[in-house]
């Protein structure tokens, strides 16, 4: 039996619904304290300065100029639609911050050592939901284009380390409870799915029209 397309995308809407419900009933849980204390006892050094790196890339002042290029990039090597849909992703993204004034979470204070006092509402965390959609989307242009099995399989996992590095930083330093995170991961990963559903479909025909012009 054939997935459809819309179902991974309507799972990981699903999944994401999920999670903001779970923070609606409040934060945080007995779990997500015990997480971060996990986390948090990994040395300072260098883990805190590594997180603090991540953090710093993954912050508006570089993440945007840096989806800003690579559109552009991708413009260049005409891959129009790989362009299209990371912008789409990026359009969706806009989401989060209405999502944050919703939900009202509270950031981690009390019982967490606090070394980044981040400031606005905590769900979804905004790095780990532009470090998903970034890296979802390079991960997808590069499991499509490219050849070598090896490169593919670097490339697409280092895509994909990245967004999970970006949501483990904001833990270790205080910055976001583990729900707040995990809202962020699938948060993105819709968006991103939601833009593949939107852009391949008009790619698919574009292509098509143009394939039917050149054979008359």
């Amino acid at each position: 039996m054939r997935l459809r397309p819309w179902v991974p995308g309507a799972l990981l809407l699903a999944a994401a619904a999920l999670t903001l419900a779970v923070r609606l009933h409040g934060s945080p849980w007995p779990s997500e304290l015990w997480l971060v204390h996990r986390v948090q006892e990994l040395p300072a050094q260098p883990w805190l300065d590594v997180a603090r790196w991540i953090n710093r890339v993954g912050g508006p002042a570089i993440q945007l100029p840096l989806v800003g290029g690579v559109i552009l990039a991708l413009a260049m090597a005409r891959l129009v639609a790989e362009g299209a849909v990371l912008l789409w992703a990026e359009l969706l993204r806009l989401l989060t911050e209405p999502l944050k004034e919703f939900v009202g979470g509270a950031r981690p204070g009390f019982g967490v050592r606090v070394v980044e006092h981040a400031t606005g509402y905590g769900f979804p965390s905004g790095h780990a939901t532009a470090a998903t959609v970034l890296g979802l989307a390079l991960a997808w242009v590069a499991a499509r284009h490219i050849r070598s099995t090896a490169w593919r399989t670097l490339a697409v996992g280092a895509c994909l380390l990245w967004a999970v590095a970006a949501g483990w930083a904001r833990v270790l330093v205080g910055a976001h409870w583990p729900v707040d995170v995990l809202g962020g991961w699938l948060w993105g990963a819709a968006f991103v799915a939601v833009a593949l559903l939107v852009v391949l479909p008009l790619a698919s025909t574009r292509g098509g029209r143009a394939a039917g012009g050149r054979a008359r």
